[in-house]
Formats: C-alpha cells, sequence, structure tokens
C-alpha cells in the first residue's frame, strides 16, 4: 500500500539536486541508506567541492525512533519504556509458557515469535482486537488469549512494542506535540504497511514516492544444470567483467541470490575460489553471532555444569584456541580428546572430566574451569545484569578469547559480543531474578538471533539478497535462483490469523496472488536500476527438474556459453602449474633394530602383506585415524563383547559334554550372566542408559543361544585355553599373539578357533604370498605338532557357521580336510610368513598395495599420495 505522490527520476543523482536541508531522505533498509549517502558524498568530490552539508538519510524504523527520541528529551515524565525486538520475544515465551496450551507446545520459542509476528502483523494492517473475524479458527482464539495478556501485562509495566510506538507517534503528531516540517522522500520501497502509511499521512503533502527510470539496456535469462553451477557462473562472469573494465574499482557488479542467509557458505567458499584478492567482493548478508568460531567457543565453556557434558562439547573445549594456555597446553589437550575418542565416552561428569584433565596433565585449564564455574555455583538466582558481569569474571579466568592475537574480523565479532552483554543487561526490567542456566537459555537464544556481518572496504561486486538490492545502482546485475519453485515464493500465512482476514486485507505472504503482485514489483525494482541485468536458475534440484520463473518467461534466452567467463585456476591448480618436482624413490625405511618392540601381533603381518607402507605408517609412526565416535557400543565394542561372553561361558562350561547336559533354562540363565558381565565390563563409564544396555543384552543373548546350537552339533571337545597370550618367532620378528580358544578333540589334537562377528571371511584369504587374514596361520606356527586344524567361527546374526581347514576330516561342518598336505602347508605359511616379517623388519616401506580396493578403505591416502603417482594417473 503506497498512497504517497509518486515522482519518476532519472537517476539519484537528479534526486539529490532536489533535496534541501530540511528533507528527510527514507528507505526500507540500511544498506540502501548507506548506499545513498555514499553516492551523495562521490557526487560532491567529482564536484570539486570541500564542504558540503550530510543529507538526512536513515531508514524508516531508525527515523521512527529519532522521532520518539526527539519527543522523549522534552518529555521527560510518564513515558513508557519502548521495548526492543529481543525483550518482546521474552515476554511472549514467558506469556505461553504460563498457559494452559504450553503442555501441547513442541517448540515454545519458535510459537512466540509466530505469536509475535502475529500480533505485529495485525497492529501493523490497523485491524481492531474485537475484530469478530478473529474468533473464526481456535488457533486465532487462543492468540487473542495471549495478545490480551501481553497488552494488558505492557501496561502494568508501563512498557510499549514497537507498533504501539508509531500509534503513539501518530496521536502526537495530530495534537502538534510533535513537529513535522521536513519533505519526506521515500526510496525503495516495494509497500508499506497500512499503520506507517496513516504516519506518513500526519505529514500530509509533505512526503513524497520517488521512482527512478528505467536503466536496463538488456534484459536476459540463462540455465545452468545445478545451483553450485549457477554460484560459479555468476562468480566468474564477475570476474571477467572486472578483468574487462579498465578502471574495476568504479565498476558496480550486483550479484543477487535470494535466501542468501542460507546459502552463505557455499557463495563464500566459490567466491573465494574464483577471486585471488578476496577485498573485490563482499556479501551482506551476515551470519549468527552464535556460528562464529570464537562465541561458540565462549558459549561451550559457559554451558559447563554439574550435568553430564556430550563429548562434542568436551572436544570443542579441548582443541579451542580461545582459552587459557591453548597454546602450551595443546599436546595433552590433544591426547586427552583421542583417549575419549578410543574410550567411546559419549557423555562425562564434570568430577570425571577433571580428574581425566590432571591425569592427562592439563592442570592449568583443570584448575581455571574449578575457578569458572564454582563462580555461579555459588548463587541460586540473580538479576540479569548480575549475572552479565559473572560470565565476563568466568570467560576471564577461563582466558578467554585466548593467547593469539585476533584477527580483524575476531575483534570485530568480540566487540559485538560485548555490545550485546550490556543490550542483555538492561532484561532487568523484564525478568525476575534468575538461575544461571535460566539466564543462560536467555542469553543463548539472544546471540543465536543476532545477526552480525563486520565491516568490510568497499568492492565493486556485492553480493545481496533480494531486498537488499532493490533500488541499488548497478552497471551489471546477475539475479540467480528464479526457477518457478522459489520465485514467486509459496505462500506462508501465520497461522495466527484466520485465512480469510489475511487474504482480505492482503497481509504479508497471505496468498500466492499477493506474492505474485509483490513478486512482480521487486523484479521491476531490480530491473530499473541496472543497465544490464541477467536472470537465471538451475535446471535441477537433486533429480527434481526446474523450470524459470513465469514471471521471467517473456525474456530472451541466451546460454551459459554466451556470457562472460573468466578462466578460473584455484589457487591448488596454481601451486601444481608452478611445481618443480624431484623425484625421489624412497621406499626404504630405517631397518629395526634388535631391542625395538613391535607391537600389534598378527596385524603387522596383515599389514605388510596388504600394503608395506601401511605398515610403516601404522606400526612404527603410529598414524593412525581419529576413532569415529558412536552413540552406543561399535562394532568392534560388540566383537570384544562377544569375545568376553564365550570366555565367561566355557569357563563355566568347560566341554562339549557339559554344553549338552544342561537343560535349555540352566543354559540361558548362563548365557543371560555372561551377557551381562561382558556388557557391564564393556559399557564401564560410558553412561550409557539401562535401557540401551537391557537391549543390548537381549540381542547378545540371542546371537549366543543360537551359536551354542551349532557348537552342540560337533562331535566330542573341550576348550583348553580362552584368550591365551602367546610369544612367536618368526625368523628375527618377536609378535605376541592373543588366540581366542584352542580346543582338545580327544584322539585327535588341538583345532584353534578364531571368533569372529563380521560377515566377509573366507578360507582363500589364507593362501598367498601376500595373505588378506595370516591371524590364524600364524597361530598355526604356535604349536605345529599338536595342532590338526585352524577355524574362524563366524557368529553373525545373518550367518552362524565354522570356516576352516584340518589336516584331516574333524567331522565338524565348514572345516574340510586340506588339499595340500598339513606338514606341508605349515611349511608353506611359516615360509609366506617368514617372508612378509623380513620384509618388515628390512624396512620395506614402499607403497605397494596388493590390490586397490585396500586403499579404499585406508586413511594414509594424505601420507601416501597414491593418487598422485605417475603410475596411475
Amino acid at each position: 500500500m503506497l498512497s504517497s505522490p509518486f515522482i519518476i527520476q532519472n537517476n539519484v543523482m537528479d534526486l539529490f539536486n532536489q533535496i534541501t536541508p530540511h528533507t528527510t531522505i527514507l528507505t526500507p533498509n540500511r544498506r540502501l541508506s548507506a548506499n545513498l549517502a555514499k553516492q551523495f558524498h562521490t557526487m560532491q568530490k567529482n564536484e570539486n567541492k570541500s564542504v558540503w552539508q550530510t543529507p538526512d538519510i536513515l531508514p524508516l524504523p531508525s527515523w521512527i525512533q529519532r522521532l520518539w527520541h526527539t519527543y522523549s528529551l522534552k518529555n521527560i515524565t510518564s513515558l513508557p519504556r519502548v521495548l526492543n525486538s529481543n525483550q518482546e520475544q521474552v515476554i511472549w515465551e514467558m506469556i505461553l509458557q504460563q498457559s494452559k496450551a504450553s503442555d501441547y507446545l513442541l517448540q515454545l520459542s519458535k510459537t512466540a515469535e509466530q505469536a509475535k509476528s502475529a500480533f505485529n502483523i495485525l497492529k501493523q494492517w490497523q485491524v481492531d482486537f474485537t475484530d469478530p473475524r478473529l474468533l473464526l479458527t481456535e488457533d486465532s482464539r487462543t492468540f487473542l488469549e495471549w495478545a490480551t495478556q501481553f497488552e494488558n501485562y505492557c501496561q502494568e509495566k508501563n512498557w510499549m512494542d514497537s507498533s504501539c510506538l508509531t500509534s503513539l507517534l501518530i496521536e502526537k503528531i495530530k495534537n502538534n506535540e510533535i513537529s513535522c516540517t521536513n519533505e519526506i522522500l521515500l526510496v525503495g520501497f516495494t509497500e508499506i504497511s497500512p499503520l506507517l502509511q496513516t504516519l506518513l499521512d500526519t505529514y500530509k503533502n509533505q512526503v513524497t514516492h520517488y521512482e527512478f527510470s528505467s536503466r536496463a539496456e538488456s534484459v536476459c535469462l540463462t540455465s545452468l544444470a545445478t545451483t553450485e553451477l549457477e554460484i560459479r557462473a555468476m562468480a566468474k562472469w564477475a570476474k571477467a567483467l572486472l578483468e574487462d573494465t579498465e578502471n574495476s574499482q568504479k565498476v558496480k557488479i550486483g550479484c543477487i541470490i535470494p535466501n542468501l542467509e542460507s546459502n552463505r557458505e557455499q557463495v563464500n567458499r566459490i567466491f573465494h575460489e574464483t577471486f585471488d584478492v578476496p577485498n573485490l567482493f563482499n556479501i551482506s548478508a551476515g551470519m549468527s553471532l552464535s556460528r562464529h568460531p570464537i562465541i561458540h567457543a565462549a558459549l561451550k565453556l559457559l554451558s559447563l555444569s554439574n550435568e553430564q557434558i556430550p563429548f562434542e562439547t568436551i572436544s570443542h573445549l579441548l582443541l579451542s584456541p580461545f582459552l587459557v594456555k591453548a597454546e602450551s597446553e595443546i599436546l595433552q589437550r590433544a591426547n586427552l580428546e583421542v583417549k575419549l575418542r578410543k574410550l567411546n565416552i559419549n557423555m562425562i561428569s564434570l568430577t570425571q572430566l577433571m580428574n581425566l584433565l590432571t591425569e592427562s596433565h592439563c592442570t592449568t585449564l583443570c584448575n581455571h574451569l574449578q575457578q569458572a564455574i564454582s563462580l555461579h555455583l555459588q548463587h541460586n538466582k540473580l538479576l540479569i545484569s548480575e549475572w552479565v558481569k559473572l560470565i565476563m569474571q568466568q570467560l576471564s579466568i577461563l582466558g578467554w578469547p585466548g593467547e593469539r592475537s585476533l584477527n580483524t574480523i575476531e575483534y570485530q565479532v568480540v566487540q559485538r559480543w560485548l555490545e550485546l552483554l550490556n543490550e542483555y543487561s538492561v532484561f532487568d526490567t523484564i525478568l525476575s531474578p534468575q538461575t544461571y542456566q535460566q539466564a543462560l537459555q536467555h542469553l543463548t537464544r539472544l546471540v543465536g538471533k543476532t545477526i552480525f556481518q563486520p565491516q568490510t572496504k568497499d568492492s565493486p561486486i556485492q553480493i545481496l539478497g533480494m531486498l537488499e538490492a532493490a533500488d541499488i545502482e548497478f552497471d551489471y546485475s546477475w539475479i540467480m535462483g528464479l526457477d518457478d519453485t522459489v520465485w514467486p515464493p509459496q505462500a506462508n500465512p501465520n497461522p495466527f490469523i484466520p485465512m480469510p482476514l489475511q487474504k482480505t486485507l492482503k497481509m504479508p505472504h497471505a496468498s500466492a496472488e499477493r506474492e505474485l503482485i509483490y513478486c512482480e514489483k521487486l523484479l521491476q525494482q531490480l530491473q530499473r536500476n541496472t543497465t544490464r541485468v541477467i536472470f537465471s536458475y538451475a535446471q535441477h534440484n537433486e533429480e527434481r527438474e526446474l523450470q524459470p520463473s513465469p514471471l521471467l518467461s517473456h525474456l530472451s534466452r541466451l546460454t551459459a556459453d554466451q556470457l562472460p567467463q573468466a578462466s578460473l585456476i584455484t589457487p591448488i591448480q596454481l601451486l601444481y602449474q608452478m611445481r618443480s618436482l624431484e623425484i625421489i624413490q624412497d621406499d626404504e625405511a630405517p631397518s629395526c633394530s634388535h631391542n625395538m618392540k613391535i607391537t600389534g601381533g598378527a596385524s603387522v603381518l596383515k599389514h605388510q602383506a596388504a600394503c608395506p607402507f601401511k605398515a610403516f605408517a601404522q606400526v612404527r609412526l603410529l598414524a593412525k585415524p581419529f576413532e569415529t565416535m558412536s552413540t552406543g557400543f561399535r562394532e568392534a565394542d560388540r566383537g570384544n563383547i562377544v569375545h568376553t561372553a564365550l570366555e565367561c561361558i566355557w569357563k563355566t562350561l568347560k566341554n562339549s559334554e557339559n554344553l549338552k547336559s544342561y537343560l535349555d533354562n540352566e543354559l540361558k540363565q548362563l548365557i543371560q550372566d555372561c551377557a551381562k558381565e561382558a556388557i557391564d565390563k564393556e559399557a564401564k563409564a560410558k553412561n550409557y542408559s539401562a535401557r540401551y544396555l537391557d537391549l543390548e543384552c537381549k540381542r547378545l543373548e540371542k546371537l549366543l543361544w543360537n551359536w551354542l546350537e551349532i557348537e552342540k552339533q560337533r562331535p566330542e571337545f573341550s576348550v583348553i585355553s580362552h584368550e591365551e597370550t602367546q610369544e612367536i618367532m618368526l625368523g628375527n620378528l618377536t609378535l605376541a599373539l592373543r588366540i581366542d580358544r584352542i580346543d582338545e578333540i580327544p584322539g585327535v589334537g588341538k583345532l584353534i578357533i578364531d571368533y569372529k562377528t563380521g560377515k566377509n571371511y573366507k578360507i582363500d584369504h589364507w593362501f598367498s604370498d601376500r595373505p588378506d587374514e595370516p591371524q590364524l596361520p600364524l597361530y598355526c606356527l604356535t604349536d605345529v605338532d599338536h595342532t590338526v586344524g585352524i577355524a574362524f567361527a563366524q557368529i553373525n546374526p545373518n550367518k552362524y557357521a565354522f570356516k576352516g581347514i584340518s589336516q584331516h576330516n574333524i567331522e565338524i561342518e565348514g572345516i574340510r580336510q586340506s588339499e595340500t598336505p598339513w606338514n606341508q602347508q605349515i611349511i608353506e605359511w611359516r615360509t609366506t610368513l617368514e617372508q612378509v616379517g623380513n620384509q618388515f623388519l628390512q624396512g620395506k616401506a614402499e607403497v605397494n598395495p596388493k590390490n586397490i580396493t585396500i586403499c579404499n578403505h585406508c586413511h594414509l591416502q594424505p601420507l601416501c599420495r597414491i593418487y598422485e603417482r605417475p603410475t596411475t594417473a
């Protein structure tokens, strides 16, 4: 709704030539105000002026605040306090929390935002709360109850929200209590709400809406396959324009992106890859203050309490550079983080954390944490301003924001954080004394909603959202992302205002028709202020085929090849092109000394056979990946549990005769006891819930029962060894082994069994010059005179079976007689394994995987750089 007179100007300079010292220019946002002010100052400089009066240019909300402050200075007594948006949000949340409907609200904060928005829209569209149309739905009737409570609460406390402030100003202007002498020029407005229009109408004939005549010389439409390619094409287009322009600092290029906030990181990454000099472009969309690492670290530190702390918080704490002695204790803290990963501890108490810090020699961090946390534990409830002082003390004790010097952006972020804490202090006026957790919760929400954009130098390329770009002049503009699913956007009416009312009054986002009209106006604004305009859309979104917005169907088409596109060389490609390589064949590591301790058991031979470099890196360099955290037991943990449970079972059963003599209920009880013992051992100090452990126990009991049914089918045997540790000399290599189980078959000999809970284990993996699974052949060499067979015991829900070979038929399904004479097979295994072991001892460490599939699951690729080898190119 725009009822002010319209004037069409050729350009913004014509507008500046008409303003006087009594002219106020109002814009819909700060960016346009700043842009107009900058253009005005440039115009004065170009006219060789040394002194000029700064024009009165400001956003409409700031003008309203100025009117109020001017009036307030003359009328100090009995004036209500004007609430800011964050204070209003807190009050709405308090009202909803105390209402009967709070039990049914899944996201109270989000619902409060919707209610606050509905209240503001109804005020802006001048709908009286007694309007019977507001009683049409149950949601709107509930909202009316909340709105009445909000108004009563504000009246009781002598507070006033922003929409009521506008109404009050209208009243004061009509009563001549506020003078309105300045001429008002509106620039860049697509629409104005009825309430704001009423305010402007009080200035009678002093308000004019300005539009600029179209500058567009060419407008075209193009498309790219995906959104990422669309952004890349836009970046290369902008770079090409700068390269073709003699004075690149004077050209103005607009890269306009709907929903820029959600795409900011992708846009930032692609533009940085495209431009060698980052200050050639500026992204207008800020991001939440809480997403800046230095603020995220502060919030994590403040959230520490006596409750269980998740691993993610502890990891962030240990590796953060924004803490006391982060540089000097970095190794100790990193080692502790690795230890927690290895143990898979997802939750930990504060007391446990302090003990671990002490054990890991992170004494400085431990002491400072204790001091900081003890500060808020001394208090129950305090005013917000008192909590703010305490929070600043806590962060100071913890050494935040760190030892190193802050860069420019970090410094600005910290300054905004300090300003926000000062703003938060005034919440004393609306909140009663709070607990520490309540105060921190309010602060965290406040920080999360605060959008911050660090100040940067002026750049020829401006990356903006749709609304920010309206009425900003550019020489070239590219507006992307305008497919038929995005533009016009789908209607998104407020759930607390009945739909008929929203459509009748044409409230924001009320209907598809209103969105269409609004988007048409916005596109016209974008075209008016640019000489050459490109619109674009992505042809595909994942598997969905997209079409251009119907608002663009009349435009002439260009293919992507017809657009200016700068050649792009990424920094990585540039480094590669400048390479000067010296190739050194370095496949030999220092040989192992006689007193060198080799750990890893059979895995040493397994890695050496798979790839010599892998054995060298993992065994001798200890180059191991970070353990992946899991919310429950990892696969390796479950394997350990099965081993422990079976060891417990066979210590009781001892032999097959006892197994078969047990009644079903007796065997089930034994399985239950051993399963619980194994799970309790593995779950120690990991804080898993009792319900989760109970489910794991039931799963394990079923697994063990099914496996013992397989064992019952075997001929007579006795279990003579469980998890036995032995040493074996393999040439000059000494390895420590841990054999899962050894059975004695009467009158036959020993059968060595290795438990496997996976599925992909084959006997064929034992036979080659580079065996995939050398473990059981190696175990066999520990007692060649008495061992008659080796076997995997596959204990998997999808397959329960023995897989092995033996000297002769031992009548166990899945264990076949060796085709090669047993003594000869033993000699072949010994020869093969000694050869592999000697290669390891001699330092053979070439990058030579047995097959390339080994590399698919190997973490050493950045170290061995196998895909950079000329033979694999």
